[in-house]
């Protein structure tokens, strides 16, 4: 069995750690384990567990890390004996990996974390006033009978608008 640390990605806390073969998740955390990538024989998802199987024959149980409505942002970090950190990725859709193991090197932890609660709890608000707001110039231009705008330029307001909104998504 390995050292774990589970943390929340929202207040950067530790929620849980040990050396235990069995954690829940209770919110959106990174879950990091403490041994070489090279160790690991077997990861799988088996309803909303991640189940991690180790060529020692130990076996880590993450509760939770998914759900029904996929839905949940929890990511898998292991730190290699040397402290390099490597996030495995391609976890979202897995029934049964145990072939390749992809990965992406991390200088630390702290990426995968949320930086911005205020903004994290308000962007739902922000993408539906983005596309309530782009929905109601493609309507409004739409219904519009101005004789001075042709379809394409219409089209190419609404374009322009689309791309107003979308540097809003990227934080």
């Amino acid at each position: 069995m390995y050292q774990v640390n589970i943390i929340s990605k929202s207040s950067h806390t530790e929620l849980d750690s040990g050396v235990k073969a069995e954690y829940e998740l209770k919110e959106n955390a990174v879950v990091l384990v403490n041994c070489s990538v090279k160790e690991l024989s077997k990861i799988e998802k088996n309803g909303n567990d991640l189940i991690l199987y180790f060529q020692d024959g130990s076996i880590l149980t993450i509760h939770d890390y998914y759900n029904s409505d996929n839905t949940l942002d929890n990511s898998l970090v292991f730190k290699e004996d040397d402290g390099k950190l490597l996030w495995i990725q391609h976890l979202d859709d897995i029934q049964a990996l145990d072939q390749k193991i992809y990965y992406q090197v991390i200088d630390e932890v702290d990426p995968l974390l949320y930086h911005d609660s205020a903004m994290a709890i308000g962007l739902p608000w922000l993408i539906g006033a983005g596309v309530a707001g782009v929905a109601g110039v493609a309507a409004a231009v739409n219904s519009g009978n101005d004789s001075n705008y042709s379809t394409d330029s219409r089209k190419e307001l609404i374009f322009t608008m689309a791309l107003a909104v979308v540097p809003i998504f990227q934080v």
